[in-house]
């Protein structure tokens, strides 16, 4: 059985939902809408005439190899590194390497109270 994954994120002012297709419903046939749109449009400063939903199905593809294509090596300090381990980093004398994966424990860095 293959894994299943769903999210939300915050992209340009606008929250992004990822979530699996609903078996032999189109994008704007997935009975999930009705649910949501109802839920958004309760939401404290909802437009009056409800949330702009739009739907867009997306391709199958392998999550789970891609998403690594974001994370590369980065200098912290002048001496440390910090590198997923499927990133090979050249060594430099008086340089420190941690090898981090990001993940559920441990991220990217990239989050405003995580950066200098």
């Amino acid at each position: 059985m293959g894994r299943t994954h769903q999210g939300v994120v915050e992209e340009d002012g606008r929250l992004v939902a990822y979530l699996p297709g609903e078996p032999g419903a189109g994008p704007d046939e997935d009975p999930r809408l009705a649910g949501i749109r109802q839920a958004l449009g309760e939401l404290p400063g909802a437009p009056e005439n409800g949330p702009v939903l739009t739907v867009e199905r997306q391709s199958h593809q392998a999550w789970e190899e891609i998403w690594r294509e974001g994370f590369r090596p980065r200098r912290i300090t002048p001496r440390l590194v910090v590198a997923p381990s499927w990133h090979e980093v050249e060594s430099v004398e008086g340089q420190v390497l941690l090898t981090l994966d990001p993940g559920m424990a441990f991220g990217t860095a990239e989050h405003p109270t995580t950066r200098g």
